[in-house]
């Protein structure tokens, strides 16, 4: 059976999250509170992470001052290795010691890149560099970094095996050399927090002429303000305003949705942390995420595809489509959530929420595709472009049906997002008597749901 529409959301759950650079509030709710008191002792407190951004802003701004001259004098070697070393020194901030690891998987990288490449089997480098990946990953977690060491690097780490696997399966790659290399890897405005970019844009910006407009400069410091006071309210949304305003009410299901909702505003500043970053370099604005489509959400399958665009991207080009080419449709989809899961390393909760994530937007998708069909009405997960459906999206029948998925997708992100909480185990990374727990607490009532759905879209 196929399902062609999937071609448009072949997705994961990429959180770049990395809530423990921010304070976690005190418990606000049911203390009389006033927003003074929260400003003061939660919101500045928190706030104060911004003084260990202002070096890694610093470094990407000085980045796209160092494109400029040595553009001007025609040193692009030295604009990539003078990238590479920004890069590496907001690496050595925020990682501290653990830089090295991440020096070393560079060079690594590298070398398996030219082995490959000019071995019998370089038609088959991207696989061969996508196995080798995954294989480093898995060891390097797995027998010889601390649970908390690789946690702590695990973003960074992802970041790197995609810019890896997405030059080896690229022939640009052919005259790539490594100075080049070393400045995509390690680009400061990418190394830590993301996205992920092409080797292609990294070259349009490395390789632009002259010195910029002025409103050029006015639109990228505009981009970067904007990023960054997104980045800002999110923070403050996850660590203060959540438990100010619904800390007091009690009830399990009350308190799942605060710690979801938490963790989805963590991942919300983490992505405008990373736009903030990839615009004071230079780079055309990229949109890493969409919160209002994710908590207002027409359905499951869009807060799938809008959580990480870039890593949407990444997946669709290097692992969907690739494995559309032999498979069908639903076995790229897994083997696309499955890729997703090894990237995010030694991660039991990651890999089960991403396997709850894969069965629960594919059924939810038949779904509504046969309801569509049988009612020819614009309730499919994903809005029609151009919708030739008898009953359109303003019809009253299809607002309350679309309304009614909005609603069991956000109960799904309460049940999914509910693990994600600030305990002991987080510095870690959470273990699976952890997501157990959690999902029991919780009568395990998001995967009795998909249950039903499915077995109610398999009988109509």
């Amino acid at each position: 059976m196929e399902f062609p529409m999937y071609e448009d959301y072949a997705d994961e759950t990429a959180e770049l999250d990395y809530s423990d650079y921010s304070e976690p509030s005190d418990h606000l709710g049911g203390v009389a509170y006033s927003l003074q008191d929260v400003w003061n002792d939660c919101c500045l407190p928190s706030l104060e992470i911004f003084k260990t951004l202002y070096p890694i802003f610093a470094a990407c701004f000085g980045v796209y001052l160092l494109r400029i001259l040595f553009q001007c004098i025609n040193r692009p070697v030295w604009l990539h290795f003078g990238a590479a070393a920004a890069g590496i020194f907001t690496a050595h901030h925020i990682q501290g010691d653990r830089f090295w690891i991440l020096t070393a998987s560079g060079i690594a990288g590298w070398l398996l890149l030219r082995i490959t490449r000019t071995s019998a089997a370089r038609n088959f480098t991207g696989v061969l560099v996508a196995v080798s990946s995954v294989l480093y990953i898995l060891s390097l977690e797995t027998f010889f970094l601390h649970p908390a060491t690789a946690n702590a690097l695990r973003g960074s780490q992802m970041i790197f095996l995609m810019k890896l696997i997405s030059l080896a399966f690229s022939e640009s790659v052919v005259d790539l050399n490594f100075a080049e290399y070393s400045g995509f890897i390690f680009f400061p405005g990418t190394v830590i927090f993301g996205p992920w970019i092409p080797l292609d844009i990294y070259r349009r910006w490395s390789s632009a002429n002259g010195i910029p407009t002025l409103s050029t400069v006015v639109r990228m410091l505009k981009q970067f303000g904007i990023a960054l006071a997104a980045s800002a309210a999110c923070l403050l949304v996850s660590n203060c305003l959540l438990d100010w305003l619904i800390g007091g009410f009690h009830g399990r299901w009350i308190q799942a949705f605060r710690v979801a909702a938490s963790f989805r505003f963590s991942h919300y500043f983490v992505g405008y942390v990373s736009e903030a970053t990839l615009a004071a370099t230079g780079v055309p604005y990229t949109s890493v995420t969409k919160p209002w489509k994710i908590e207002l959400p027409r359905s499951l399958v869009e807060v799938v595809a809008y959580w990480s665009i870039p890593m949407r991207n990444w997946l669709r080009e290097f692992v969907f489509l690739k494995a559309r080419l032999v498979f069908s449709v639903s076995v790229a989809l897994i083997l696309t959530y499955s890729a997703s899961s090894l990237l995010h390393g030694v991660n039991f909760q990651l890999s089960a929420v991403l396997l709850t994530l894969a069965v629960g937007t594919y059924v939810e998708n038949e779904l509504r595709r046969k309801l569509a069909v049988a009612f020819d009405a614009c309730i499919e997960a994903r809005a029609c472009r151009n919708c030739s459906h008898r009953h359109t999206s303003g019809h009253v029948f299809v607002v309350l049906a679309n309304l009614a998925f909005g609603g069991l997708a956000m109960f799904h992100l309460a049940y999914l997002g509910d693990m994600f909480d600030s305990s002991a185990s987080a510095e870690k990374g959470y273990n699976y008597q952890h997501t157990l727990t959690k999902w029991s607490q919780l009568d395990f009532a998001g995967h009795y749901t998909i249950a039903v759905t499915f077995l109610f879209q398999w009988l109509i």
